[in-house]
């Protein structure tokens, strides 16, 4: 990747510093992080946990856990019921004393509640599940959750490109939303 290793981490922290400084304790400045990359000649895993060990030394108080162009396959152990998103949340947590936001592959309220206490991330990030149905937290909270419309993991999300061809969101009521 252009830069290097040293330049990108550069760049990545002069914009949290700036940002801290534009926010001045206002609000919690988070950091999203890409920590590994699918493709070969991307960040490794290595390097993207030094880079959260740096963030966390600069002060950044959460950790928002993705990847770049794909997880790399060999993070996810065979026959996991968690993605590769949500082991590279774990590996992060591993190496930092700050809290973790981790996900990917979260459809029911069981599965995000067990990887809380698989200790795979901090927080659970829930993406395709709500877009399926936006009621999702909603339906959590109020301890609902067999009503919730689940994602049927279309290949393709059709949400991106036109999300009235959604599967899962069809022939609903507006009041599921």
């Amino acid at each position: 990747m252009e830069g290097g290793l040293k330049n990108r981490r550069h760049f990545l922290l002069e914009v949290y510093r700036t940002v801290c400084v534009e926010v001045a304790g206002k609000a919690l400045v988070t950091c999203g992080l890409g920590i590994a990359d699918g493709h070969k000649g991307g960040l490794s895993l290595s390097e993207g946990l030094s880079t959260a060990i740096v963030l966390e030394e600069e002060g950044a108080k959460l950790l928002d856990v993705s990847h770049g162009s794909g997880a790399p396959d060999h993070v996810r152990p065979k026959g996991s019921r968690y993605s590769g998103s949500l082991h590279l949340a774990h590996a992060a947590k591993s190496v930092v004393r700050i809290p973790v936001i981790g996900g990917g592959g979260i459809r029911h309220p069981a599965l995000a509640e067990q990887a809380l206490q698989d200790s795979m991330a901090d927080m659970i990030y829930v993406g395709r599940g709500l877009l399926a149905d936006p009621g999702w937290a909603r339906k959590t909270i109020a301890g609902k959750p067999e009503s919730i419309v689940r994602c049927r993991e279309c290949e393709n999300c059709f949400h991106f490109t036109n999300s009235s061809k959604c599967p899962a969101r069809r022939g609903r009521n507006s009041s599921c939303f």
